[in-house]
């Protein structure tokens, strides 16, 4: 189960392990690295040449992503993923906040503010500081699917030039996870405003060392799905805007298309 695991990770991760001295950790990651790692030294990434405005039904194929990371240290699991995408920051905020985490798929089963106010955070980008009831769930195997009841502590910033949300584990409801701790940002890109920069990074360590074993693979697995439903998600709600605008546009008075002309002097 964990050779098709890794096997995922085939030319997309970059495994780098220090101060371990679990021997059979070791060996998986020794193996990992030969068989399944991705190069360390990413290529250099820029959007230089890339056109300032995408249609919404092609933002997906303008993605530019980076080689997933993952760091083993301190008996930790960091995993880190970015990419840069053609489109507004606004468009991408209201992913960033943990209320909305649920519309990034099945990996997010819930994400409930503990002590929300009467005033609506979900909408829109208002920032916010509190606790978080999240319930996730990873797949081990085809056959075996575990469920964490966490409750987070919450950072959700907005500027104009960045979103951000800082998270860390204030415990997990049957004490299966030791670290749960990390940040999902979205920045504008200098002088490319129309183009945004996404970073997950999220570090997490298991009290099961088996789930430990599994833990790279699997995570690595769930932030890709993750970055892949928001940029999705992003594009879908940029058509539907843009299908709003125009329809707003050709209800306007005087264009040739509105209705009403044509019923003047009658």
């Amino acid at each position: 189960m964990l050779d098709a695991l890794l096997r995922r990770m085939d030319g997309h991760y970059t495994l780098a392990a220090t101060h371990d001295q679990d021997l059979a950790l070791q060996n998986v990651l020794r193996q990992a690295r030969q068989r399944y790692g991705a190069p360390a030294d990413n290529p250099q990434w820029t959007v230089d040449g890339r056109p300032a405005v995408v249609a919404p039904d092609k933002i997906t194929e303008h993605v530019i992503t980076r080689p997933t990371r993952v760091v083993y240290e301190g008996h930790v699991w960091t995993i880190t993923t970015e990419f840069l995408m053609p489109c507004r920051l606004q468009a991408a905020a209201h992913l960033v906040n943990p209320e909305n985490w649920t519309e990034l798929g099945s990996f997010f089963k819930k994400t409930q503010r503990v002590d929300a106010p009467k005033k609506r955070t979900k909408v829109g980008a208002q920032p916010w500081s509190g606790r978080l009831h999240e319930t996730f769930t990873l797949n081990w195997s085809m056959f075996t699917v575990q469920s964490f009841e966490t409750m987070l502590k919450i950072d959700y910033t907005v500027a104009t030039d960045v979103v951000r949300t800082d998270y860390s584990l204030e415990y997990e409801q049957d004490d299966q996870l030791i670290a749960d701790d990390g940040y999902m940002e979205v920045r504008v890109v200098p002088k490319h405003p129309g183009w945004t920069h996404y970073t997950g990074q999220k570090s997490v360590r298991f009290a099961s060392s088996a789930l430990n074993l599994l833990a790279p693979a699997v995570i690595c697995m769930a932030m890709d799905h993750d970055s892949a439903r928001f940029q999705e998600t992003v594009a879908q709600r940029a058509s539907v805007e843009a299908d709003r605008l125009k329809h707003e546009r050709s209800r306007r008075p005087g264009r040739k298309d509105d209705p009403q002309k044509g019923r003047a002097g009658t």
